[in-house]
């Protein structure tokens, strides 16, 4: 089993076409997120000692910390209040994989790929939006 804390950026970005105008609206979400992983690891005598592959998958759960927008019509950008729009939590599942490179000093280098998928709504206004993703992650485990 392993835990962690993460904070994580999501976005949307959706074109509309009004009376010959393009508009562009950016949605940005900041979340912190929890997700309980369980995860299993790999070690073959085929792939050495110091190589091994992951797989994990569990659910997250996830506050929100901001919401923010703006539309962007031709030369002008204008804000837009989404905070009464947005759910303050939001929960889904995690799936994904990797491999990690133990090193001679006991640290592991580690690369992960991971889906995320939002089984909640994150719009009061729209039942069917919810939040999906990749993610990679590269880093140092001590």
């Amino acid at each position: 089993m392993q835990t962690e804390l993460n904070y994580q950026k999501r976005g949307d970005k959706e074109k509309s076409t009004t009376d010959w105008t393009e508009s562009v609206t950016r949605s940005e979400f900041n979340y912190l997120t929890i997700p309980l992983l369980a995860k299993y690891t790999l070690h073959d005598a085929e792939l050495g000692k110091n190589l091994a592959i992951t797989f994990f998958g569990g659910p997250y759960g996830s506050y929100l910390i901001s919401a923010s927008a703006n539309v962007k019509s031709g030369n002008e950008t204008d804000p837009i209040d989404i905070d009464n729009q947005s759910e303050n939590t939001d929960m889904g599942a995690i799936l994904g994989g990797g491999i990690s490179y133990r090193l001679n000093n006991g640290g592991s280098i580690i690369a992960e790929l991971r889906y995320q998928m939002g089984l909640k709504s994150i719009n009061k206004q729209d039942p069917d939006l919810r939040n999906k993703g990749m993610g990679i992650t590269v880093g140092y485990s001590f």
